[in-house]
């Protein structure tokens, strides 16, 4: 991933014009977590705190989130930039706390959401919360700790009620993180069976998924839990998902 990193953020700056380019020192600083590079960077042109580094609209927060190479570097940044700058966006719509949940860098959440909480309820361009990018990507620790500070009253985004409740629930059963699924399920039982922009919804996305039914229809202990919350009848998904196998296998079936 470090070495993705170094390649991406060098080609980035050799197709950007002279201005751009000098900005590489920072950059480079930034991947490696050289936080002593960086302030002296930072000493001569105190702009480049929050200046755009990269072909993708990093700032330098984001490449040090990104590369995990040291969380000092994550620390100091956040310690001078103004609260305000932690929404600053890269292409993508990404905050430096959705970069943060992409990545797993759970300890860079944790320092970003004690200076700016807001950050817990602003989207990307997908319109993903951080919580939805954590839950995509499957990381877990930092999922978890997004969800014990994430309120669910937000009036803006409202993370656990429809769509982005439905979204957040089908991204935990694709990431197979069925005892987080099994909680959110007993607190809103309707999202469930919500429909998705797909037209399907968590449920059913469950009942096809292979690694949820490794015998045959016989569910796990997540399964058969998460199952009981929801007024959806078993059989029915569990017939199809049955069906579907004898399809795919008829000499297993025969």
């Amino acid at each position: 991933m470090y070495v993705c990193l170094v390649m991406d953020a060098w080609m980035d700056a050799e197709n950007k014009d002279e201005d751009y380019r000098r900005y590489i020192p920072l950059l480079t600083a930034a991947l490696r977590g050289d936080w002593d590079s960086a302030k002296r960077f930072f000493d001569q042109d105190e702009s480049a705190l929050t200046a755009i580094i990269s072909n993708s609209e990093d700032r330098a927060l984001h490449i040090a989130i990104m590369s995990g190479r040291s969380i000092e570097m994550v620390e100091k940044l956040v310690d001078l930039m103004p609260p305000e700058a932690l929404a600053l966006r890269e292409i993508s719509g990404c905050t430096a706390l959705s970069v943060a949940a992409l990545y797993g860098n759970t300890k860079a959440a944790v320092i970003l959401v004690k200076k700016h909480p807001a950050s817990l309820y602003i989207c990307n361009n997908k319109n993903w919360l951080p919580l939805h990018s954590a839950a995509n990507a499957g990381h877990k620790d930092t999922l978890l700790y997004l969800l014990s500070v994430t309120k669910e009253d937000d009036p803006v985004s409202k993370p656990f009620a429809y769509p982005s409740g439905a979204l957040l629930l089908s991204e935990l059963v694709q990431s197979e993180f069925y005892d987080i699924a099994l909680d959110l399920v007993r607190r809103y039982p309707e999202l469930a069976t919500s429909t998705l922009d797909d037209g399907g919804c968590a449920l059913e996305l469950m009942a096809v998924k292979a690694s949820a039914f490794p015998s045959g229809i016989r569910l796990n202990r997540w399964q058969r839990l998460i199952y009981s919350y929801v007024p959806v009848k078993l059989e029915n998904y569990a017939d199809q998902d049955h069906n579907r196998s004898d399809i795919e296998n008829p000499v297993n079936s025969s």
